[in-house]
């Protein structure tokens, strides 16, 4: 209980805005001033949470240590955090190797067709991606594989077990790497938008 309280404190210092003042007696004392509280959201706060980029793609291969963490975050036995954003993966171009933690290499749920139907493995340098299937607008056909993700669902999972309450919000860092202008989730060549305009209703 210590520790759960000693977080709690901790994140709303950080988390409200403060005003440091230095004593007489040249202690430095800080001062919360929730008068200045970030008027997100209409200031209404709605919980503590953690996002799982990229823990719950290192951790969740494993039951054991994907069950531990949730107890340990989620649980009212542990630190009884109540919101979770949830990592969409964008995948990769299968020509590209140079993602080299493997935790931040994030499948994608959507997977672009091949003519043929070849399959192109991530990190392939092999593959052919000017062989991607497309419509008759020009846009890359692609279909849905909810199993791509397996670690972080089984961490995700087991945080809605542990807490049946828990707030679970999306976010993604890149478009699908097939909707992008450099090909690639990690990013373009310059300081340009990267997700292709002709993508924006699709993604």
């Amino acid at each position: 209980m210590k520790e759960k309280i000693t977080a709690i404190i901790t994140a709303a210092v950080m988390m409200t805005p403060f005003i440091p003042a230095r004593a007489d007696d040249g202690i430095m004392r800080v001062r919360l001033d929730p008068s200045n509280s970030s008027p997100f959201n209409n200031g209404e706060f709605e919980g503590w949470g953690t996002s799982m980029g990229w823990w719950g793609n290192r951790l969740g291969h494993s039951d054991k240590m994907s069950q531990q963490a949730a107890e340990d975050l989620y649980s009212e036995d542990g630190l009884g955090l109540d919101i979770v954003r949830y990592n969409v993966g964008g995948g990769d171009n299968p020509t590209h190797n140079h993602i080299n933690r493997s935790d931040s290499k994030l499948p994608c749920f959507a997977v672009p067709q091949y003519e043929g139907n070849e399959y192109q493995a991530a990190g392939d340098v092999n593959a052919d991606v000017t062989n991607l299937k497309r419509d008759e607008n020009d846009d890359v056909v692609y279909d849905w594989d909810w199993n791509a993700d397996h670690d972080q669902v089984n961490v995700l999972t087991r945080i809605k077990a542990v807490n049946p309450d828990v707030h679970i919000e999306g976010y993604t860092n890149s478009p699908p790497w097939f909707m992008t202008n450099s090909q690639c989730s990690s990013g373009g060549d310059d300081t340009a938008e990267n997700l292709d305009p002709s993508n924006y209703d699709a993604f």
